[in-house]
């Protein structure tokens, strides 16, 4: 007989009900939340596991491409942006190969 695998919406809700807990209160809350139902809660604490060990890992983008980014202007030809690159390409090609 096939398990039944935990809902979504349930699972999500408990993990982000458990990450709102401060660290030490987090596996009590799941214990009492799951109640009987201990596959649910080892799949919950395993997200919860997780993310503690992740540190919060991409919730801030790592480069923000805000400030170097040149977005195109209205009317601007895409030749100009074509020139551009071409002429990045030798100094990419001796960058390229000078990396390790």
């Amino acid at each position: 007989m096939l398990k039944k695998a935990p809902d979504d919406d349930v699972v999500m809700t408990l993990v982000e009900r458990a990450l709102a807990k401060p660290e030490h209160e987090r596996e009590t809350f799941l214990k009492d939340a799951c109640s009987d139902d201990s596959e649910l809660f080892e799949h919950v604490w395993n997200y919860v596991q997780w993310e503690g060990r992740m540190n919060g890992f991409l919730l801030e983008p790592f480069y923000s491409a805000g400030a170097n980014e040149h977005p195109f202007e209205p009317g601007e030809p895409k030749w100009h942006r074509a020139a551009w690159a071409s002429c990045m390409k030798p100094w990419m090609k001796n960058w390229n190969a000078a990396s390790p």
